[in-house]
């Protein structure tokens, strides 16, 4: 949704902008595996942050009204997507993690076609961020189905990812529901207060942790 400063060229401007994207992403993945193994203390609970990620996205994409609908349909698909064939479901949800564990048992991969897959991942990412500047540089107009995609897809899409993100929550007890619901409503009110991005998903991480750790430990 950023514009490009008043006189820099808009296609070198979002290449660039995709290509910090990427590689942000990419650098804090590494980190985050290296230095998962490494710290001292008990990071149950830190995986959370994704969840919160996606609360503070899912509310950004709020604050236009046009995008309040998409949003609600993103929601309802991805819940009637689980209870028809995710996580509980007594038809399809053993059976799907059964075949998942006998897949992960069967296939091991060694160095050569690891490195296969992580290139092709990431020729894939790169295509996908650096090709839509090149068939619609600025100036050009996109087409009519392409600008409403623009504005229904991403709010359904980060209503998809909450509900996605929270797929393995249990109503058996209200200890395994319960903290992701504080943390949720934690996590969106810091950021309908203060409106930042880090504070948020840090704080809703936080208050998370201590809540798996100590509350509900």
């Amino acid at each position: 949704t950023v514009e490009p400063p008043e006189g820099v060229d808009a296609g070198k401007f979002y290449l660039s902008v995709s290509l910090l994207d990427w590689s942000y992403w990419v650098t804090a993945s590494m980190l985050g595996g290296v230095l998962g193994g490494v710290l001292p203390f008990d990071i149950s609970g830190m995986d959370f942050a994704l969840t919160a990620l996606f609360v503070v996205l899912f509310l950004e994409q709020l604050r236009q009204k046009q995008r309040r609908l998409p949003g609600a349909i993103g929601i309802a698909c991805a819940v009637v997507a689980l209870l028809v064939c995710g996580p509980g479901n007594p038809l399809y949800g053993a059976d799907l993690r059964q075949s998942a564990d006998r897949e992960e048992k069967a296939m091991r991969l060694n160095a050569i076609q690891t490195l296969i897959i992580l290139l092709a991942i990431t020729v894939g990412t790169v295509i996908t961020r650096f090709l839509p500047p090149i068939l619609f540089p600025h100036g050009k107009p996109l087409p009519k189905f392409l600008q409403e995609l623009c504005t229904l897809l991403p709010p359904a899409m980060m209503g998809l990812l909450l509900v996605y993100s929270l797929r393995n929550v249990s109503f058996a007890s209200a200890g395994q529901w319960l903290p992701e619901c504080i943390a949720i409503a934690v996590t969106a009110g810091l950021h309908l207060w203060r409106r930042n991005p880090l504070l948020s998903i840090a704080g809703g991480t936080i208050i998370y942790m201590l809540l798996v750790q100590v509350v509900f430990a």
